[in-house]
């Protein structure tokens, strides 16, 4: 085996000495051993967490007086130098990195030329090397990072980020309680559904999507019945960049009230009204019929009792 190969080689194995060791001060995740050989080391984390990308030359090798290098791709993540000029205080620090990494100076007697990574960001992803210039031959410790997105809001982030949705109750009918939830104008077309406080999914309608541009409306219905939480949210996610976000809506006890009861009271209580209006019609109406009648076939006889005449002739 030649030399750089056993370099490498330990170049590995105590970087994952440095990894097991920092495990239990970060949560770094998980690490593992990727296809391409001995020198590269594949770490997970979940985004937002902070990682340790481990780096060292050897067992008990003191850099305090040497140069190691970070970088990602074609970006500058940190260096250290022997005249102490370091990370970031570096101008030609990549933005992306500034304020979020450091080393461990204290450790650098042992050969720990690691660096903690704060605040992981999708982006961060990618493939890393640890570099010792003036090493002979020059060293090369690779890292391939993945960070893993997790679902949190990101509005603001994003120009198409569903906003908060709206919510409201629709209607109360003698199924329950019909809620409304209402996303208007979010790209990528999100994902929506209802939950009970505790997380668990509401059997929805099927969502009504209004395309607009390049943007969705949508609007989600769902009849729900009195359970144990009166609280109801309306949950909004889109995948393409891991934006999710919510608005709650709390039922009032009273709209869960069987009102069957009430419901066919007054129908019953309508029923005979209008019985007893259409009952009195009648009545009026054949009362005045008779009056009319009676009224036309009446004469009136004169006090002699001759019969009046409407002639001209004479009595």
């Amino acid at each position: 085996m030649n030399r750089p190969s056993s370099l490498f080689t330990m170049c590995w194995l105590i970087s994952t000495c440095w990894i097991l060791f920092t495990f239990t001060r970060v949560a770094a995740g998980s690490v593992l051993r990727d296809g391409h050989g001995p020198d590269v080391i594949k770490l997970f984390v979940t985004e937002g967490n902070d990682v340790i990308l481990p780096c060292s030359p050897g067992p008990n090798v003191n850099i305090e007086a040497t140069v190691f290098d970070w970088k990602k791709e074609n970006k500058e993540v940190f260096m250290f130098t022997k005249d102490k000029f370091f990370g970031n205080s570096r101008a030609d620090q990549d933005q992306d990195f500034k304020g979020r990494v450091s080393h461990f100076a204290e450790e650098l007697k042992q050969g720990n030329a690691s660096i903690l990574l704060r605040d992981t960001r999708i982006t961060d992803s990618g493939n890393y090397t640890c570099i010792f210039p003036h090493l002979v031959p020059e060293q090369t410790c690779r890292i391939e990072l993945v960070v893993e997105m997790i679902f949190r809001n990101r509005l603001g982030q994003n120009e198409g980020a569903a906003t908060t949705p709206y919510v409201k109750i629709r209607n109360v009918t003698g199924d329950g309680v019909l809620l409304e939830c209402l996303v208007p104008g979010a790209h990528p077309e999100p994902q929506v559904e209802w939950q009970t406080s505790d997380g668990s999914v509401v059997p929805a309608e099927e969502p009504q999507v209004s395309p607009r541009g390049h943007r969705f409306d949508v609007l989600l219905l769902t009849t729900v019945k009195k359970t144990t939480t009166n609280m109801y949210r309306c949950v909004v996610k889109q995948e393409g960049f891991g934006h999710v976000i919510h608005n709650e809506l709390l039922v009032p006890d009273n709209l869960f009230e069987d009102k069957s009861p009430l419901i066919i009271t007054l129908i019953v209580a309508l029923v005979i009204a209008l019985l007893v209006i259409a009952i009195l019609v009648i009545i009026i109406m054949n009362q005045r019929k008779k009056a009319k009648q009676k009224g036309s076939s009446t004469e009136v006889l004169p006090l002699n009792g001759h019969r009046l005449s409407n002639g001209s002739g004479s009595t």
